[in-house]
């Protein structure tokens, strides 16, 4: 952090300075050596209230680098339980098609017991017998 704060400063110095050149300032004869000190007072508290202000943006800054980090592995974490549940649905959907198919097995063969009930009453009702399924 405190590699970044220095080339901050140094970067908006070299700037402020750059700035600076640009300005003609005209010079005041009549300046005590009062206004000087209070002046250079003036300076002082501002440049120490700037590298408050500094220094509290580059904490904030980087709190919310990381605040980014725990929302990009927050994001990784719900991308691996996406994968995760679409698998289960997956599965389940298998299952669900195996269980269908075993369903549908089971209701064919239900239906043929019933025809094949009704045949051997058919035919014991022929051959002079009672029906061995009343039911049917």
């Amino acid at each position: 952090m405190a590699s970044l704060k220095t080339i901050s400063v140094t970067l908006l110095r070299q700037k402020a300075e750059k700035q600076l050149t640009k300005q003609t300032v005209l010079p005041d004869l009549n300046v005590s050596e009062i206004d000087i000190l209070k002046l250079n007072h003036e300076l002082q508290v501002h440049q120490i209230e700037l590298e408050m202000q500094n220094i509290e943006l580059l904490e904030q800054l980087e709190e919310k680098g990381k605040r980014a980090q725990e929302l990009v592995q927050a994001n990784i974490e719900l991308v691996f339980q996406k994968e995760e549940k679409i698998k289960m649905v997956e599965e389940l959907i298998m299952k669900t098609k195996k269980l269908e198919n075993l369903n549908s097995y089971f209701v064919d063969r239900e239906l043929r017991m019933v025809e094949l009930k009704k045949e051997i009453n058919e035919l014991l009702v022929k051959a002079g017998f009672e029906k061995k399924f009343p039911n049917m």
